[in-house]
């Protein structure tokens, strides 16, 4: 290095200018991509088990579509700082046929809503303890898992 202060440059060229880039296309990619999710919980078994880690694509509702039999991270409907994973069984308008201790006849899913349910289903808090989610409250769909490295690939849909 050279004399004069020159250090603080090299330090702010080198370290803050590529932690701060570093950062920004952390967050792009973050936002308008996907991430990449630690899933605990056995409610998606055989499909998705605990510990799996998963990379999902972020989801805007006016861009994206979501499709039933897809597997979707939605925000709780009952702790907002919780995300759960489950699959889409139906979709807005459509109806629901779903017997859940034989409490609710049969509904048609609102408009801009859907019902998700986990594959596991004695195992699973899903929309026939807490009824039809706002799409809204979607985070994600799940693309593919990238741990552990015997079962990587694409997550399959019924």
């Amino acid at each position: 290095m050279a004399q004069n202060g020159s250090w603080y440059k090299y330090i702010r060229n080198k370290v803050i200018f590529r932690f701060a880039y570093l950062y920004s296309g952390c967050v792009v990619i973050n936002k308008y991509v996907g991430n990449v999710i630690f899933l605990t919980g056995d409610s998606m078994q055989p499909t998705i088990y605990d510990g799996d880690i998963v990379f999902t694509r972020s989801y805007n509702p006016r861009k994206h579509e979501i499709n039933k039999n897809d597997i979707v991270c939605v925000k709780s409907p009952t702790d907002a700082g919780i995300l759960l994973c489950k699959r889409v069984a139906l979709v807005e308008h459509e109806y629901d046929n779903i017997s859940f201790n034989n409490i609710r006849p049969s509904a048609r899913i609102a408009a801009g809503h859907c019902f998700l349910l986990g594959d596991n289903l004695e195992a699973s808090s899903d929309s026939r303890a807490f009824g039809p989610i706002p799409m809204g409250l979607i985070y994600s769909r799940v693309l593919f898992r990238v741990w552990p490295p015997n079962r990587i690939g694409f997550i399959e849909k019924y």
